[in-house]
C-alpha cells in the first residue's frame, strides 16, 4: 500500500512568494501607467505612445486572451539597403535546337566635354 506524504511546509511559502510578486507587478504596473501620462502631460508624445505600445505587447494574459496579439503588436522591419530576393526561374525544352545568338561585342569610346 502507497504511503501519503504530508505536504511540505514549503507550499505554503509558494503561494505567499506568488501573492507578493502579485502585489509587486500591480504596483509597477501602476508607476509605469503613471508615468505614461506624465509623459503625455509634458509634451513627450512619441516616448508616451512608445511605453503604451510596450505596455499592450508585455501585459500579460488573462484567462488566455491578449488586449493585442503579440504578432499584431510587433512590426517586421526590413532594413532599407536590403533588396527583396530575385528568383530566376528558367526552362529549356528537350529536342529543340537553340536560336543563334550574336556574339557579345564590346564598344570603345571617348568622352568629349565642350567648352562653354
Amino acid at each position: 500500500m502507497a504511503e501519503t506524504k504530508p505536504v511540505p511546509q514549503t507550499l505554503g511559502a509558494v503561494r505567499k512568494a506568488r501573492q507578493v510578486l502579485k502585489e509587486k507587478a500591480l504596483e509597477l504596473l501602476e508607476e509605469h501607467r503613471a508615468m505614461i501620462k506624465q509623459a503625455a502631460a509634458s509634451g513627450k508624445y512619441e516616448e508616451a505612445l512608445k511605453a503604451s505600445q510596450w505596455l499592450l505587447e508585455h501585459l500579460p494574459a488573462e484567462e488566455g486572451e491578449r488586449i493585442i496579439d503579440s504578432s499584431a503588436a510587433k512590426q517586421v522591419v526590413v532594413p532599407p539597403t536590403q533588396a527583396p530576393p530575385i528568383f530566376n526561374i528558367g526552362f529549356q525544352l528537350g529536342g529543340i535546337t537553340p536560336k543563334a545568338q550574336l556574339p557579345e561585342s564590346t564598344i570603345e569610346a571617348e568622352v568629349i566635354k565642350k567648352d562653354g
